[in-house]
Parts: C-alpha cells; sequence; structure tokens
C-alpha cells in the first residue's frame, strides 16, 4: 500500500497542472476570438496547440498511472483472496 501512497503525491500534482493547463487554454481561447490581427491570431493559435499537446501529455501521463495503480490494487486484492482460502 506504500507504493500506492507514494504515487498519490505526484497524481495530484498532475492532476493541478492539468487544471493549470485548461484554464490557459480557455482563457487563450477568448484571446484568439477577439484577435484582429491575422499573424497575432496564428501566433496564438501556435501557443493554443502547444498548450493542448501539453495537456494531453500530462493527461496520457495520469492515464497511465492510474492504469498502473489500478493494476497494483488488483494484483494486491488477487493475493489477499488466495489467503483467505
Amino acid at each position: 500500500m506504500t507504493g500506492m501512497m507514494g504515487q498519490m503525491m505526484p497524481m495530484m500534482a498532475a492532476h493541478k497542472e492539468a487544471a493549470r493547463l485548461a484554464d490557459q487554454l480557455v482563457n487563450g481561447f477568448a484571446a484568439i476570438e477577439n484577435e484582429k490581427n491575422p499573424k497575432e491570431r496564428a501566433e496564438k493559435l501556435a501557443e493554443h496547440g502547444k498548450l493542448l499537446r501539453e495537456l494531453q501529455a500530462n493527461l496520457k501521463g495520469q492515464s497511465q498511472m492510474m492504469e498502473h495503480m489500478h493494476g497494483m490494487m488488483m494484483g494486491g486484492a488477487m493475493s489477499m483472496q488466495g489467503k483467505k482460502q
């Protein structure tokens, strides 16, 4: 169980980072919608794309960590069931 507890802090930090990126994306999208200058709009879209890719990578990492923890819990549950019999 200690291994899972040790993974909680990085997961919480990753979740906080994902929320920060989502906030940036929402704010950035409003700025893109309001931008009239085509060159400025293109620059803002490029930055927005970079943030989207960063968020995607962050969420994929969280998903992998959760799958790993699920496997650990299920493996532990299976071994606990075997001990009861």
